[in-house]
């Protein structure tokens, strides 16, 4: 019970920093982040294509 309180803090800090994240690159991009749309995503498809 008293490791409650400070996990309920870790959980909602890491829920402020996670929209902060997608608030900024919204901002920056016009557009939502996207798993597997980033750079290490286009750089993996880029490679792809090179060594067909």
């Amino acid at each position: 019970m008293e490791a409650l309180l400070p996990l309920g803090i870790i959980a909602g800090m890491l829920c402020i920093a996670g929209n902060v994240q997608y608030t900024i690159h919204k901002a920056a991009h016009g557009r939502p982040k996207h798993i597997g749309n980033d750079m290490w995503g286009s750089m993996n498809t880029a490679n792809e294509k090179a060594e067909i």
